[in-house]
């Protein structure tokens, strides 16, 4: 258990995952023990062959947040749409 981004969060170290691009250094998940979403996730990256360095990723959840003119259409009138050659 830890604190991250001001929530109570358990944090599981070298969690390994197929897509990692070197799987040989795991990954450290922070999961929020209220909702069970990922909140931070911290992955060791190689920047050369001897260099090493941290990659941190937050993650920012919404809800509710969807209104009708996120999803309405662009207006194409002003646009012409030219034959295919």
């Amino acid at each position: 258990s830890v604190k991250c981004n001001d929530k109570e969060c358990y944090k599981i170290e070298n969690f390994r995952t197929s897509d990692l691009l070197f799987p040989e250094q795991g990954i450290s998940v922070y999961i929020d023990k209220e909702t069970g979403l990922i909140v931070r996730i911290e992955e060791g990256v190689r920047n050369n062959a001897s260099e090493f360095y941290t990659q941190v990723t937050d993650y920012k959840y919404e809800f509710n947040t969807v209104t009708d003119d996120d999803l309405k259409e662009p207006d194409i009138s002003e646009y012409r749409i030219q034959p295919q050659e």
